[in-house]
């Protein structure tokens, strides 16, 4: 069986079941009250920094990370990769072993991103 039901502007369609009782279930959804939560002075500024920190990092130039790749393999790791833990810590210890392996594995992630 194929049921239309018609709430406002949202055009519902349900097989099997009734059309009132999909008019019901829309009607009741759209009558849900919101409440609109306060934010505090902490809040506020932590969501300014993040979307500051997301403006200044998202504006690096691509070429900037590709020296970076080759200056501090480990720091264009991080930004490349939004800082997950395990390619920085990977990108250190190659770093560490010897510089060349570290660059080549940055190239390489910068190359992703």
């Amino acid at each position: 069986m194929l049921a239309f039901g018609v709430s406002g502007a949202v055009v519902t369609v349900a097989y099997g079941t009734p059309a009132y009782e999909v008019a019901a279930t829309t009607a009741e959804k759209s009558t849900a009250p919101t409440k609109l939560k306060k934010e505090g002075f902490f809040h506020k500024a932590l969501h300014f920094f993040a979307n500051l920190w997301e403006k200044a990092t998202t504006r690096i130039a691509p070429f900037s990370l590709w020296v970076l790749a080759i200056l501090t393999p480990p720091l264009a790791v991080g930004i490349a990769s939004n800082w997950d833990p395990d390619k920085v810590l990977i990108a250190m210890l190659l770093t560490a072993l010897c510089t060349i392996p570290g660059i080549i594995y940055a190239l390489i992630q910068v190359g992703r991103s």
